[in-house]
């Protein structure tokens, strides 16, 4: 939530804004969700970071969100409940 504080013509005027940001980590596991055989490089196009970025954000999931079976080329992810 933001809250902003307007000033017109004399008067103060408080608002609530509540925005709905996704996080990386969300997105991510969004897209694993619809395709489990994701590989990072389409994961990184889709979202539009690299696969450095996309490699960095799964490796501080794996374990505790996520799980990758199988080889690493091929396999397929797992989205821990």
């Amino acid at each position: 939530q933001v809250e902003l504080t307007l000033f017109l013509s004399g008067t103060t005027t408080k608002t609530t804004i509540t925005t709905t940001r996704t996080t990386t980590k969300e997105q991510i596991l969004e897209l694993i969700k619809a395709n489990p055989s994701a590989t990072m490089n389409e994961i990184a196009e889709k979202i539009g970071l690299t696969k450095d970025g996309v490699y960095y954000h799964i490796k501080q999931m794996l374990g505790k969100k996520l799980v990758h079976i199988g080889p690493t080329n091929g396999g397929h992810w797992e989205i821990i409940k």
